[in-house]
């Protein structure tokens, strides 16, 4: 709609609208393009295309990783993003390629709902047989009532017509997926005004 207005107006061709309106289009083209690589994500992990590689490995250089992927966009949204470790690290038994998924999705997530002077911290919490991996934000946090809503495939955190959030849902749906293949499940801590945790634990691989 917006290429069809500066196309065809000749009013916009001399106007400062006509910047306004292309941007707003290529912001919607690369939504909807994200949008789409995600149904198709959801739809090979539901239909079992992509098997898991287990390997073992250590969980911080992953973590690691995940973060310097996002460090230039939440320097951008003037958002402090960490990690802190709790216990002595181990061996996890994961494919990592899709672990690393886990991570972006859910740094990502809680990046578009922490507002500037916010806080992400990633914590690794070891125990003798696992560790819990939480994503917690100091963003607007998540009614009740949404909390069921977020893990099916559409669902959105109160999404407008031109809401940067749009996609939540589906990474959320993603994560899900993959964790499932992991025996795990994601879990949702968060109040609407009070900020947002997600979580999930990974055995640990076995000393034998």
């Amino acid at each position: 709609g917006y290429l069809d207005l500066a196309r065809d107006s000749e009013e916009l061709k001399s106007s400062e609208k006509l910047a306004r309106y292309v941007h707003l289009a290529a912001d919607n083209s690369r939504l909807q393009s994200r949008l789409l690589e995600d149904l198709f994500e959801v739809s090979k992990l539901d239909a079992q295309e992509r098997e898991p590689n287990f390997d073992e490995f250590r969980l911080e250089p992953l973590v690691e990783k995940a973060i310097a992927q996002f460090e230039a966009a939440a320097a951008n949204a003037e958002v402090q993003l960490g990690c802190t470790t709790n216990g002595e690290p181990a061996y996890v038994v994961a494919d990592d390629a899709l672990l690393l998924r886990v991570l972006n999705n859910l740094i990502d997530n809680a990046l578009r709902f922490t507002p500037a002077g916010g806080n992400i911290e990633i914590s690794l919490a070891y125990s003798a047989k696992e560790v819990e991996v939480r994503v917690a934000d100091t963003g607007k946090g998540i009614s009740r009532e949404k909390k069921d809503e977020l893990l099916e495939i559409f669902a959105q955190n109160d999404v407008t017509e031109n809401d940067t959030h749009a996609g939540a849902g589906l990474g959320l749906a993603i994560v899900e997926r993959i964790l499932n293949m992991h025996s795990s499940h994601l879990k949702i801590e968060s109040q609407a005004g009070a900020g947002s945790c997600f979580g999930f634990t990974l055995s640990l691989a076995s000393d034998e």
